[in-house]
C-alpha cells in the first residue's frame, strides 16, 4: 500500500481506522519524520483540530524529548519494527502523557520506506499503576494488621503489620482461613461478621478477641469492609485490624486504681483499710504476695510477736523498741515469720 493513504484499501476499511481508538499513522523515517496518514483518534489524543493542522506538524514536535525521535527511526531501520515502546508526548496545546507505540517499517513499490504504526496512550494505566504501587507500600508499611479474604474466609493477602500482631508470616497465613485467629468459643463470631459482609455491610470498631500463634490472647479493634468486582458484586472482604491489648490493659489498670481510691476514701477502720490495699496491690499489679507491717514502740509486743526472737517470758523480745508488726496481708505465702 502506497502513501496515498489508508483509503486506497477501501472506504469501509478506512473508516473502520478512522473510528478506532487508538491512534494510527504513517509517517516518513527521519529525525523529523513527517505525517502522511492519521486518524482521527491521533488528532484527538494529540488535541489537534483537524486531521490538516496535526498533519502539519513534524512527528519530532510531538516528543517531550525530541532527540528520542531520531533514536527510535534508526532503531526502526535497523531491525524493521517498533514493539510497545513508552515514551513521553506532548499535545499541540502541551498536555504531556505517556504513550505505548509500535511501528513497523513498510516499502511503496518504487522502494521508498515508510513507517506504519498505533499509538495508544496509557497515561491513566500508568497513574492507576503507580496509585496500586502506592497502596501497595502503604499497606505493606502499615502496623495495623490488614488482610483480605474470600466470602468462605480463606485469607488471599497478608501484611509485615500481621505478621506482628498475630505472629504468622505471609506464608503460613495465606490459603488458610481465618477462623486460624479465633479464640475458644470464637468461631461463631467471625461466621456473623462474613454474614454481615455478605450482605453488603460495613463494620468499625468491633473489638474482638484473636489467638496469635503462640497461643496468646490479644484484643482487636475491626474494621471490615466488602471487597466489590468492577461490577459491583461482593467477592471478598477486607479487615483492618489494630491491637488494643495495651490499651485495654491501661484502661483496666485505671479503673481498678480509681476503685481502689474510692474504697479508701470510705468510712471504716484502719485495719480493714489496710487490707483492702493489700489486695488492691495483689489485683492491679498480679502480685504474689502483699504485706503491710508497721514499726510499734512500747507494750504492743505483749500482744504477740512471732517474728522476733523470744528471750524472757512469753512475747517480749529484744527489739520491743523498734519492732515490725503485720497490720494486712494477701495472695500466696502465708507463713508471716
Amino acid at each position: 500500500m502506497g502513501s496515498e493513504g489508508f483509503s486506497e484499501t477501501g472506504g469501509r476499511f478506512a473508516e473502520l481506522i478512522d473510528n478506532l481508538k487508538v491512534g494510527i499513522y504513517r509517517n516518513t523515517p527521519g529525525p523529523q519524520g513527517r505525517f502522511l496518514e492519521v486518524n482521527q483518534a491521533l488528532v484527538d489524543m494529540f488535541e489537534a483540530g483537524s486531521k490538516e493542522e496535526l498533519m502539519k506538524h513534524n512527528v519530532s514536535d510531538l516528543y517531550v524529548n525530541p532527540t528520542k525521535r531520531k533514536e527510535y527511526s534508526d532503531k526502526i531501520l535497523q531491525t524493521g519494527f517498533l514493539r510497545n515502546e513508552e515514551i513521553e508526548l506532548k499535545t499541540l496545546k502541551g498536555r504531556v502523557f505517556t504513550a505505548s507505540h509500535t511501528t513497523t517499517m513498510k516499502k511503496n513499490m518504487d522502494g521508498s520506506i515508510y513507517f506504519d504504526g498505533m499509538i495508544v496512550d496509557i497515561s491513566q494505566a500508568k497513574i492507576t499503576e503507580r496509585e496500586r504501587a502506592r497502596l501497595a507500600a502503604i499497606v505493606e508499611s502499615s502496623g495495623d494488621a490488614i488482610i483480605s479474604k474470600d466470602l468462605d474466609g480463606t485469607i488471599r493477602s497478608w501484611n509485615k503489620g500481621a505478621e506482628t500482631i498475630y505472629g504468622y508470616t505471609a506464608e503460613e497465613a495465606v490459603g488458610r482461613n481465618i477462623s486460624m485467629l479465633a479464640p475458644t468459643g470464637g468461631q461463631d463470631e467471625i461466621k456473623r461478621i462474613l454474614e454481615k459482609v455478605r450482605n453488603g455491610e460495613s463494620l468499625k470498631n468491633v473489638v474482638a478477641a484473636r489467638l496469635r500463634k503462640d497461643g496468646g490472647i490479644i484484643d482487636v479493634s475491626l474494621t471490615v469492609s466488602p471487597v466489590k468486582d468492577s461490577s459491583g458484586g461482593i467477592i471478598g472482604a477486607s479487615t483492618i485490624a489494630h491491637d488494643i491489648t495495651e490499651m485495654k490493659r491501661n484502661e483496666e489498670f485505671i479503673r481498678k486504681i480509681n476503685r481502689l481510691q474510692a474504697d479508701l476514701l470510705d468510712p471504716g477502720a484502719l485495719a480493714v483499710k489496710l487490707k483492702k490495699i493489700t489486695d488492691g496491690i495483689i489485683d492491679i499489679f498480679s502480685a504474689d504476695f502483699a504485706r503491710i507491717w508497721i514499726i510499734s514502740r512500747g507494750d504492743r509486743c505483749n500482744s504477740g510477736c512471732p517474728h522476733a526472737t523470744v528471750t524472757e517470758g512469753p512475747h517480749v523480745c529484744r527489739n520491743r523498741e523498734n519492732c515490725l508488726h503485720l497490720m494486712a496481708s494477701s495472695g500466696r505465702y502465708t507463713r508471716t515469720d
